[in-house]
């Protein structure tokens, strides 16, 4: 474990271990290496963008070339696409983390970046359910950037500074969910949706309209997402610091192109900008120096000040801490993952058919009929949410309460989503007005849970870290747990979602995941005895 004056709680960033306050509280504008942050922050947000993108159109995307599906196929083979790349993901998260401690941070997540952005011009082309399949699990096999991401930020500011830090990585999430789906939607079946650009005799379509739109129409919000993923690697391999204690020291021809190229741009302008001359680029571009504050990342935090030469070996890391730490976050990401495909598949589901039989509080049937505009819509109000509640309720909560309390108490929210989201489709058709309201109270108390629950467990397992040599593994590990329980959710929301249609009962998948997160929530009471020991 780590040392006594570094062994503080996960939650509790200040001295006031009683009260879990923060004291004071670290603010946005007193964060150190803030180049480096929002390169990392970025490589989140590309990431969480196409997954958003992609969502939003597959089930519009598997119905273009299998007319003769019906909704609970199709709902069945949306829940398997994501399971195979959460799956993917967690079996490959475990040794990308091994390699992110060994050969460093920045090589692995160049590698996720650039595999993921060719797997999505693969899905691009993609005329079959197997086709996609196959993407889907070369996409999750190569991208190990959840656990290399999350140690560079521990590694780039000091503990103090956490609590704020890791809130970038679900602010980068709900930045991706407002506007990965309205682009996602905006660029898909660009044929139908702008007939007068792209269709028959139209502006670039000529007589017959664009041939590969026509063939590929939902090709363009994924040549968008490679687009992005293959700018952010570029950024990475010029900007970003490696981290990793045992090749921070290391030259970085990356990092000393990009201050070569940022040093010609200086002079082009007439600016020096303190860059020096180009034949002093060699010894100085190790040192930013328009980040005044990068020699933080030297001496920062719990895991950076011990022996950077030293290792452990990875049996040390299952203590208790770390286990309760993994248990919270595989409950958590469970429903979460049971979540993320079934709120798409509810929007875009048919009505219910007003021949069913409906036996109210449980037997009845269908979803908002939502078309693809409109769930790209309610998918970014999501996002949106998230946005301001972390941008203003969350520091504002946290620096009166600390983290613990609101993290236990938003995370009762999500059993109250679940509970009351399927009677959304008993609302009147007609009743827009009625029936967005009701979306948005659903989706605000998903948002406040996230909010509040995803930097806790993040941080939990940050600070169960024994070595600075095991840190990329601690999240590598983490990056599995999470991913395994995402893909357990998924293919359990799928067949539970078939099971309640075929029973009349649309109701029954989102009921079990309500009695998962209750688990969840009983669960935080127990995590707090064992952090303060």
């Amino acid at each position: 474990m780590l040392p006594p004056s570094q062994s503080r709680s996960v939650l509790e960033p200040a001295l006031d271990r009683n009260s879990l306050k923060i004291t004071p509280p670290a603010s946005w504008a007193s964060l150190p290496n803030k180049g480096q942050l929002a390169i990392i922050t970025s490589i989140r947000v590309v990431d969480f963008f196409q997954i958003a993108s992609l969502q939003a159109c597959m089930y519009k995307h598997l119905e273009s070339f299998n007319t003769s599906s019906t909704p609970n196929s199709t709902s069945a083979q949306v829940g398997f696409l994501q399971g195979a790349f959460t799956a993917t993901q967690t079996l490959s998260a475990i040794w990308w983390g091994r390699v992110a401690d060994t050969a460093g941070r920045k090589p692995v997540l160049l590698i996720g970046l650039i595999g993921t952005s060719i797997s999505y011009i693969g899905v691009a082309f993609s005329r079959s359910y197997k086709a996609l399949l196959i993407w889907r699990i070369f996409a999750g096999s190569i991208n190990g950037t959840i656990g290399a991401a999350r140690a560079t930020l521990a590694e780039s500011v000091s503990q103090e500074y956490h609590p704020r830090a890791f809130l970038l990585l679900p602010l980068a999430f709900n930045l991706a969910n407002t506007f990965g789906p309205i682009l996602g939607v905006s660029l898909a079946d660009p044929v139908e949706r702008y007939p007068a650009l792209f269709g028959q005799n139209s502006v670039f379509g000529g007589l017959d309209g664009v041939a590969w739109m026509l063939r590929y129409p939902y090709a363009a919000p994924n040549f968008l997402g490679a687009l992005l993923l293959s700018l952010d690697a570029v950024v990475v391999w010029l900007c970003l610091r490696e981290t990793a204690p045992n090749r921070r020291s290391r030259q970085d021809y990356g990092l000393k192109r990009g201050f070569s190229l940022r040093s010609r741009f200086g002079c082009l302008l007439g600016r020096r900008r303190g860059y020096g001359t180009l034949r002093n680029i060699d010894n100085s571009y190790r040192r930013d120096p328009d980040d005044r504050e990068s020699h933080v990342m030297a001496s920062n935090g719990p895991v950076t000040e011990m022996a950077t030469k030293k290792t452990m070996h990875l049996r040390r890391i299952w203590g208790r801490n770390f286990l309760l730490a993994l248990l919270t976050t595989a409950v958590l990401d469970l429903h979460l993952g049971g979540l993320s495909s079934l709120w798409p598949l509810f929007l875009s589901s048919p009505h219910r058919n007003a021949k069913d039989p409906t036996t109210l509080p449980f037997y009845f049937t269908g979803g908002l009929g939502f078309q693809l505009s409109q769930v790209g819509l309610a998918l970014a109000i999501l996002g949106i949410l998230g946005l301001s509640m972390q941008l203003v309720l969350y520091p504002r909560v946290i620096a009166k309460h600390g983290l613990l309390y609101p993290f236990r108490l938003s995370l009762w929210l999500y059993p109250i989503a679940y509970v009351l989201t399927p009677y959304l489709s008993l609302l009147p058709f007609d009743s827009a007005g009625l029936i967005w309201l009701g979306i948005l109270v659903v989706q605000a108390g998903q948002v406040v849970g996230r909010t509040f629950a995803l930097p806790a467990t993040i941080l939990l397992l940050n600070y169960s870290c024994p070595h600075p040599s095991l840190l990329g593994s601690v999240h590598g590990i983490g990056s599995s747990v999470s991913g395994t329980s995402r893909t357990l959710g998924s293919i359990m929301a799928g067949a539970f979602d078939n099971v309640g249609l075929e029973n009349k009962m649309s109701g029954l998948a989102w009921w079990i995941f309500a009695l998962i997160s209750i688990f969840g929530c009983l669960l935080s009471f127990v995590v707090r005895d064992n952090l303060d020991e």
